[in-house]
């Protein structure tokens, strides 16, 4: 998924006057990307562009980039995946649209402009770890407790998605006290400070709602409960809580039942067997969409109805469950969404987005190609022809336009992880502009002592 951290700017290598960049998941390659972007204080990111439930293998092309202000051109290489995920990518544009926007404002840095670095989980947890030992050591082969940045030192790291991946990274980020702040991650264990000291996020813990679903399941009279749960920390966890919950105010739990986390035919037709013979009606699941998808499909395959299925947000909102296969079986389920917010200014940052005004983006022309179903020939045949178009596809023509378009590639009125994210960047932008504010004899440091924005620690952000 998205990482992120900042970091002071040391000097200005990579044949650029300062750059971003964009990382994947290549074990081979190094950097495969510079944007060109002043800045004294670096954000640096980690994405999962690979990631999606039919195992999306990630393919690397050699492409050139030619450099603004007539500089020779850079070797890159961009990471198109074979499905495209644009709700990887709406991530991607609104922490560069909150970067840009954060640097519009003067009252809040002033005098600093932050600057970011994009790496790619593929959702894995060597990849996350390899994401942020990269950040912490500044350089390719990573070496614990060794450092050596040649452009900016990143400050704060802004991911990762999924609480499976966070939970490792928290640990070794935990380490050094280096600050990280999920969007997405929401299982209960992150909240203890004595594991994770510096790990931080801006969307709930799982307590609040699994205590949420317990009330739901009460407020409606219901006490005759099934509980179901994936076998990751976010299913086990979350379950337990709304167990707990519901025996402390007197419900029954019919039974309670885990989804291996490694794909067993026979535990599944066990579950769904259960589930076939039980007289229970309401059904807690706390699950993760791929962990439940198969279970689910066995469920529907055996056509069981007339239950009601109470959805964590880990599977509430799964396109797949919408197909016409689910209907019947998912008629009536209730389920809990993290809560949405809006972005001033994102839907038309979105909608102003053409491939000829930001060439330096490495995605969007795979998109674009994607949303109008032609062949984008740009920047003298840079970049090769996508595979996936179909055979009726055309040329671009180039004034093509996202407003108004009818796919609904983008939840732009219903922002969540996406608002969260938003919310993580500012977050730091505050932190920054109160070392920036501080008064000496006044500050949280030894006998109230301050520290300057272009010499501190990354710990020291947590102790503002």
């Amino acid at each position: 998924m998205l990482n992120g951290a900042i970091g002071e700017r040391i000097n200005d290598n990579c044949n650029m006057h300062n750059e971003s960049f964009i990382m994947n998941c290549d074990p081979f390659n190094e950097m495969l990307y510079c944007i060109e972007h002043d800045e004294d204080v670096e954000l640096s990111i980690l994405i999962d562009q690979c990631r999606d439930l039919d195992s999306i293998l990630c393919s690397f092309d050699k492409v050139m980039s030619p450099k603004k202000f007539g500089e020779p051109q850079v070797v890159f290489n961009t990471a198109l995946s074979s499905k495209f995920s644009f709700r990887v990518y709406e991530i991607l544009l609104a922490m560069i649209f909150t970067t840009e926007e954060i640097s519009k404002y003067p009252e809040l840095l002033p005098n600093v402009t932050l600057g970011y670095e994009i790496y790619d989980s593929c959702t894995t947890v060597a990849g996350a770890l390899e994401g942020a030992m990269r950040l912490l050591t500044g350089q390719r082969m990573t070496i614990p407790n060794y450092h050596c940045q040649t452009i900016s030192s990143p400050v704060a790291v802004i991911g990762e998605s999924y609480s499976v991946t966070s939970i490792p990274m928290a640990r070794l980020l935990g380490l050094y006290r280096f600050p990280q702040i999920s969007y997405a991650a929401t299982v209960m264990g992150l909240s203890d400070k004595r594991q994770f000291p510096s790990f931080l996020r801006t969307i709930p813990s799982d307590l609040f709602q699994a205590i949420a679903i317990a009330h739901l399941v009460l407020y409606f009279g219901w006490t005759w409960v099934g509980v179901m749960s994936d076998s990751s920390d976010y299913g086990l966890q979350g379950s337990h809580k709304v167990k707990e919950e519901l025996v402390k105010a007197g419900a029954c739990i019919a039974f309670f039942e885990t989804i291996s986390g490694l794909y067993s035919e026979i535990r599944i037709q066990h579950i769904s067997k259960i589930i076939q013979t039980s007289s229970v009606n309401v059904i807690v699941i706390y699950a993760t969409e791929v962990n439940l998808y198969p279970v689910m499909e066995v469920i529907a395959m055996n056509n069981v109805t007339g239950k009601v299925w109470i959805a964590s947000d880990g599977w509430a909102q799964f396109y797949l469950f919408s197909k016409t296969y689910f209907w019947r079986t998912l008629e009536g389920t209730l389920g809990f969404l993290v809560r949405k917010g809006d972005i001033p200014g994102f839907r038309q940052y979105i909608y102003n987005l053409s491939p000829f005004n930001n060439p330096d983006d490495i995605f969007l022309k795979h998109f674009w190609e994607i949303v109008f179903d032609c062949n984008l020939q740009v920047l003298n045949n840079i970049f090769k022809t996508n595979e996936n178009l179909t055979k009726e596809s055309k040329l671009c023509a180039g004034d093509e336009t996202l407003e108004g378009n009818s796919l609904d590639f983008f939840k732009l009125t219903d922002l969540r992880n996406t608002y969260n994210v938003y919310n993580a960047m500012y977050s730091i932008a505050h932190a920054l502009h109160d070392m920036i504010s501080c008064r000496h004899g006044e500050g949280p440091f030894h006998n109230g002592t301050c520290t300057a924005i272009h010499d501190f620690q990354p710990w020291q952000l947590i102790d503002l």
